[in-house]
């Protein structure tokens, strides 16, 4: 009998699910981009507030973004970081909706952004006549055309792409899963495919702690040479085995709820400027 209730006990530990009921939280996030020359980091904070399971469809969060954005620990600098930050602050507040594994599905609230927007749009253009700003508008803008488009612009945020990664699921009796898991290395263009190894770190699942550990590599159709330039489909062919890059990524979680307290990811790239992007965020309370 003991055997069979250890049995249950391990089908229960290694069945991961997110239980988000009443939260409210507030998050630390920075992310590093470096180069071989250099560092640029940015940080910020966000709240998260748990709105519900509508029609048991997915768990819905309001996320906001607090005013003050440091770029490598100052206060924006230049016209064109502020104009940035004054863009991105009508998103929000965001309502995302991810399916029950954590998976990013849709944004609930695409109306009232595109309204907040139109606003913000009107505003700015009655103050500014530089070229490179009314430059800056209108690719914001063209991204808020369609929900569609708008939708793909939020799957290429690092932070919400790294949140809302299926994470919640049933690990096996070996405590791992395989994945392929997309994430927006490449800036705006289409995301980049990853082959993962996905585990339960087992020391941790003793103490009943979770700890969720993925590492792979690039598994992309494009080579190399696409990734270099930014393409979102494979043009360019490549009769070898490339090493485009690897991930390592680590997600903590409340033992009881599941909600995810810190995230530490580390992307390594084999092409382009930026040859390393590290990506953290922690709960802060």
């Amino acid at each position: 009998m003991s055997e069979n209730l250890s049995n249950i006990n391990l089908l229960e530990a290694v069945n991961v699910k997110l239980e988000p009921q009443g939260f409210k939280g507030i998050y630390g996030c920075m992310i590093e981009f470096q180069s071989e020359s250099k560092m640029n980091f940015l940080k910020f904070k966000y709240s998260y507030e748990y709105l519900g399971n509508k029609n048991y469809s997915g768990h819905i969060f309001k996320i906001n973004r607090f005013k003050d954005i440091y770029i490598n620990d100052k206060s924006p600098q230049n016209f064109i970081e502020d104009i940035s930050i004054e863009v991105s602050e009508t998103l929000y507040p965001l309502e995302v909706q991810c399916n029950h594994s954590g998976g990013f599905k849709t944004i609930r609230n695409f109306d009232e952004i595109k309204k907040r927007w139109h606003k913000k749009k009107k505003s700015l253009l009655s103050k500014y006549r530089n070229e490179s700003v009314i430059k800056y508008i209108n690719v914001f803008d063209k991204s808020m055309s369609f929900e569609e488009l708008f939708i793909e612009k939020m799957r290429n945020d690092f932070f919400l792409s790294l949140y809302f990664q299926p994470i919640f699921k049933y690990y096996t009796a070996f405590y791992k899963i395989e994945s392929t898991l997309k994430f927006p290395i490449v800036g705006t263009s289409k995301q980049v495919c990853f082959k993962v190894n996905q585990r339960l770190d087992e020391n941790h699942l003793k103490e009943n702690e979770y700890r969720i550990i993925m590492d792979g590599e690039i598994e992309d159709e494009r080579s190399l040479t696409d990734l270099e330039q930014k393409l979102d489909y494979p043009i360019y062919n490549s009769d070898s085995i490339e090493d485009k890059g690897n991930c390592q990524i680590t997600y903590q979680l409340n033992n009881i709820s599941k909600i995810i307290e810190g995230i530490y990811a580390e992307f390594n790239l084999n092409f382009g400027n930026t040859r390393k992007v590290v990506v953290k965020m922690f709960l802060l309370e």
